[in-house]
Order: structure tokens, then sequence, then C-alpha cells
């Protein structure tokens, strides 16, 4: 998958979906400097759910807690991972 220019501005813009660091990598990017229409098109729920424990070290504190608020389930997951 390629993001757009307005997203991943330098650095890699193709990601292979099937290798989990470049799919957490294309998330990362999409979390931190999407607008609403990426995170509708290059966010999935089910997929945020299962890689949050990993995903949330690599945003900030304040789009952490943003998106737990959307997904609740996120926060449930995290705490699950860590024990």
């Amino acid at each position: 998958m390629s993001l757009p220019l307005h997203l991943a501005c330098s650095g890699l813009r193709t990601f292979a979906l099937s290798d989990e660091n470049l799919r957490l990598g294309m998330c990362r990017i999409a979390l931190n400097t999407g607008l609403y229409e990426d995170y509708v098109r290059y966010l999935d729920g089910d997929l945020l759910a299962c890689a949050w424990p990993r995903l949330q070290k690599m945003v900030g504190r304040g789009i952490r807690t943003a998106w737990e608020e959307i997904i609740p389930g996120l926060c449930t997951n995290s705490a699950e991972a860590a024990a």
C-alpha cells in the first residue's frame, strides 16, 4: 500500500502490509499525520485493536488518549497485554 505525499512527504511511502513492522509503521504515520479521510482509508479498527499494545508506544500521549476514547476496547487490550 502506498501513502499519499501529505502523509509521508519524506522517507518510505510504500508498505508491504504482510510485514508487521511495516504495517505498524504505516498505521503510526496515519495516526500521527492523518486527517479523518485518511483514518477511514488507511486504518482498520480490528487491526488497531490487535496491534495497539505495540502501536500505542509509537504515538504520542494525545493521539493514544484520543483513540482509546474513540475505540474503548483499545485501552482494555493494552491493559491485558501489559499483564
